[in-house]
């Protein structure tokens, strides 16, 4: 993309978090997350529910819910609920004995 001159901006990195998460492609999505800062972008709302989908596709449910808790966002919008409240719920379950 760069080479043909373009520049990538926030949507971009959002399609793409979303291309991984369809994908299976965990270490390049946590990657290309890396990537964005390097942009000057600071990550929105839509950009951590693409992490938290890459990582639940993956069954990676303890770094979603790591994730999730991590947050610097204050409010979530209605939309974005529904993935940070299946991942909250896991503490009400006990993983290691499933």
């Amino acid at each position: 993309m760069e080479d043909e001159g373009f520049r990538p901006n926030q949507v971009t990195f959002l399609a793409v978090l979303s291309a991984c998460s369809h994908g299976g492609l965990v270490e390049e999505g946590m990657e290309f997350r890396k990537n964005g800062m390097e942009y000057g972008f600071s990550p929105k709302i839509e950009h951590y529910g693409c992490l938290v989908d890459l990582l639940g596709r993956a069954g990676l449910l303890e770094e979603a819910h790591n994730l999730i808790k991590s947050l610097p966002i204050q409010r979530m919008p209605l939309h974005g609920v529904h993935c940070f409240q299946l991942v909250e719920s896991m503490e009400t379950l006990n993983w290691e004995n499933m």
